[in-house]
């Protein structure tokens, strides 16, 4: 298999107003998280920063979703329209309905934590990443 066969895995969120399509974050995607949110990522990690188990993290990622969206609300529309592959939309991910947001947030969590193996191994090897390429202070 090569890279021009890799299909990225999407799911659909759907809603009175249609449906929209999310995948995974990806490295870009935290680059540009990280870059303007870095306060709220930084609470993302800490949140998640624990030996639970692959199952106990994605039976959290709803009340998680919630709570971030309370807390931070810019950086939740910014997640959507990147996992929605249009960042230009923010505004219009800002004005989905709660249960929209919550439910796309779940699944965008479920999508990027499953493909890195769960949540603790995705942050394990962001966080190592992202400490050789970008001066983040990250709280341990």
């Amino acid at each position: 298999m090569s890279l021009k066969d890799f299909v990225i895995h999407k799911e659909q969120v759907s809603f009175r107003g249609g449906v929209l399509e999310v995948r995974g974050l990806a490295l870009n995607d935290v680059t540009v998280i990280a870059r303007d949110h870095l306060a709220e990522l930084d609470r993302l990690f800490n949140l998640y920063d624990s030996d639970v188990t692959r199952n106990a993290a994605m039976s959290e990622s709803a009340a998680f979703a919630v709570k971030l969206i309370q807390e931070s609300p810019q950086l939740v529309a910014t997640m959507i329209a990147l996992a929605c592959d249009d960042p230009a939309s923010v505004d219009k991910a800002q004005c989905l309905p709660l249960p929209v947001q919550v439910e796309t947030v779940r699944k965008i969590i479920e999508l990027t934590f499953e493909e890195a193996g769960g949540a603790k191994k995705f942050f394990d090897s962001l966080v190592e990443l992202v400490s050789g390429v970008m001066p983040l202070r990250l709280t341990p």
